[in-house]
């Protein structure tokens, strides 16, 4: 401004104000060419930065013309993302990008911001799951899992023979009495055992019997918790077993299948010793079938633990989850349809768990629906009970749960990420956060919320 004060004014002599002038030029020219090389460089920054990322990323290939969802910003708050779409794909640009049609406009993503709405499944009759097949009333084994054991190759070495055993173990519930099976192969990795293995007749029969137990598609029963449970058990010399069976129809069919060795010292126990160790071992081993009964909802009465039992409350969960989801919702549904107006009028996110958990909470806690998570200290203030810990397990399709796994904490104090040491009290759950601060403070979610997740 000074400069331009100076040529209006004229009131200095040409020749200065030239120089000034041209060293003005001289600057604006200098800092266009560092902007110019540091573009360069940046370019040439994210171009090794994306190589390094995409050469650990998990190839994902869609095609041209599909139709996909794009993680992108929401409309009223930028910090938050949602899926968007569905949007075509134009072409591909390199291993990992795609050109989005979107709405007229072409823009470049990343495969990990994109999915296929194939991934979502809604009323579909058989779901896999965790390696599991669920569906009309039965649960099998995946497919590509049953694949993988069959293209098993014999093991050689020790940890050739752990690998296998944890494979097959993975489905143990399908394969009766799995603890004798494979007890020929679970002698090789004993400590003392030579690395390579000594493969004889035993292992190979265990082996086989295996293989054949687990790709012979073998189906369970899903349990139904308001029918009576049959539980079978058995004792050898060596192990025990046990057969958890429900009736339909009037035939008993399997819902899983347990087994374990003895230790030396179980061992020395009288015939009738082992069989009565069998039944206490049966019971333990399924025990979360014979309780039916969920810790939140125990911990949130506000009678526990000085007047009310777990027995006291069994029977009145059996009662409670008699009804159906699709009953609750029609009796219900107008008062969850106000909630969530609330909810998404104060700018909180509104999604399927917000459906789940209003289900969940007229099932078990439907006296006590204002019931939250922070409320529980008084229950353990004092010590007169045990500190409840939840947890919420977050897994990837197609990936093993021994590969990537995320889960979260939940107690009365504090909820957070331990794989990430990230943790905020309890009442601050549903707030907004930035940098480790909260930008919008929202009110604690109540209790069946969080039993939706």
């Amino acid at each position: 401004m000074h400069i331009l004060r100076e040529l209006w004014m004229k009131e200095i002599e040409e020749p200065d104000v030239k120089s000034s002038y041209e060293y003005v030029l001289n600057l604006h020219e200098r800092l266009d060419d560092t902007l110019k090389i540091a573009c360069e460089e940046l370019e040439k920054a994210q171009g090794r930065q994306k190589r390094y990322y995409d050469r650990t990323a998990k190839r994902r290939k869609f095609s041209v013309g599909e139709k996909v969802l794009v993680l992108l910003p929401t409309d009223s708050n930028k910090l938050l993302m949602q899926w968007k779409g569905p949007f075509e794909i134009v072409t591909t640009v390199g291993i990992n990008d795609y050109r989005i049609n979107m709405g007229g406009k072409e823009k470049t993503f990343h495969a990990n911001l994109l999915k296929g709405p194939v991934k979502c499944l809604l009323g579909s009759r058989i779901v896999d799951f965790l390696g599991h097949s669920l569906g009309r009333g039965t649960i099998g084994l995946q497919d590509e899992n049953v694949e993988k054991v069959r293209n098993a190759p014999r093991p050689k070495t020790k940890r050739e023979v752990r690998a296998f055993l944890g494979l097959i173990g993975y489905y143990k519930e399908f394969v009766p009495n799995f603890a004798a099976v494979s007890a020929p192969l679970s002698d090789l990795v004993r400590k003392g055992q030579p690395n390579i293995v000594n493969w004889g007749d035993s292992q190979e029969r265990a082996y086989n019997s295996l293989k054949v137990a687990v790709t012979s598609k073998p189906v369970l029963q899903l349990p139904y918790v308001n029918k009576k449970f049959v539980l079978r058990t058995d004792a050898s010399d060596r192990r025990l077993g046990a057969a958890l069976m429900q009736e339909n129809e009037g035939t008993l069919f399997p819902v899983a299948y347990a087994s374990k060795n003895l230790t030396d010292r179980e061992r020395k126990y009288s015939v009738t010793e082992r069989e009565a160790l069998a039944i206490v071992w049966g019971v333990k081993s399924f025990h979360f079938i014979f309780t039916e009964l969920y810790l939140s909802q125990l911990y949130s009465h506000p009678q526990w633990p000085h007047q009310i039992s777990p027995g006291s409350q069994r029977e009145r969960l059996k009662k409670s989850i008699d009804h159906s989801f699709l009953w609750l919702f029609k009796t219900h549904g107008i008062t969850f349809v106000k909630e969530v107006w609330k909810k998404r009028n104060r700018g909180e996110p509104v999604s399927f768990t917000d459906l789940f958990g209003h289900l969940v909470g007229n099932t078990i806690i439907n006296d006590r629906l204002d019931a939250k998570l922070s409320d529980q200290r008084n229950t353990v203030d004092q010590g007169q009970s045990p500190l409840p810990l939840y947890t919420c397990l977050h897994v990837k399709k197609s990936v093993s749960a021994m590969v990537f796994h995320e889960w979260m904490e939940f107690s009365p104090f504090e909820v957070g990420l331990a794989k990430y040491g990230t943790f905020m009290k309890t009442e601050q759950f549903a707030c907004k956060f930035f940098m480790g601060k909260i930008i919008r403070k929202f009110p604690e979610p109540p209790l069946h919320f969080l039993q939706g997740l």
